[in-house]
């Protein structure tokens, strides 16, 4: 699939100023590569303490939502609500822009990418940057079966996979059946 010309809604947990690790260099980097095609880039990611609902930097439009239960101590909570916080932001942006794909990064965001794709009727591209089985070198307790669950369930709803190495295809292949 060729990108160019495409109004894309890329939907990530962190990205910059918000940087926890590399997914959201990765995430700031690809946006502004996608520009300079000539896409019109929508970015949708969590806000922080000091950063604002709406910026655009480097050609991207970044849209930062307030997790419902944002004080919340427990991740999976807060992931939850990050999740119907980026669903119900998606829909009102919908209704200016038509976006021509997603672009969901890891399972954090899987829940709101797989209700959009469903809401908007539009195609899905998933980047895997890790698995929680490779974190963890196999699966072992309660919270590393949920997440890995949600990880195959964003798989399985994805048009298209892509991941950073040989070795991430070998091992998604190998977990989750595709090819």
């Amino acid at each position: 699939m060729l990108l160019n010309n495409k109004k894309i809604l890329i939907l990530s947990w962190e990205y910059p100023p918000n940087i926890i690790g590399g997914l959201s260099r990765h995430v700031h980097g690809l946006s502004e590569e996608f520009v300079k095609m000539g896409n019109d880039i929508h970015v949708m990611t969590a806000q922080t303490e000091n950063t604002e609902i709406y910026e655009r930097m480097g050609g991207v439009h970044i849209h930062r939502v307030k997790p419902y239960h944002e004080k919340d101590q427990n991740f999976i909570t807060w992931i939850a609500g990050l999740n119907i916080a980026m669903l119900e932001k998606a829909v009102e942006l919908a209704r200016s822009h038509s976006f021509t794909l997603i672009h969901a990064h890891d399972w954090l965001v899987g829940a709101a990418a797989s209700a959009i794709k469903e809401a908007l009727n539009i195609p899905l591209i998933t980047t895997i940057h890790a698995t929680e089985y490779g974190r963890n070198n196999g699966i072992f307790t309660e919270l590393q079966k949920f997440i890995h669950e949600k990880e195959r369930s964003l798989i399985s709803c994805s048009n298209h996979v892509i991941v950073c190495s040989e070795y991430m295809r070998a091992e998604v292949i190998r977990l989750f059946s595709v090819g």
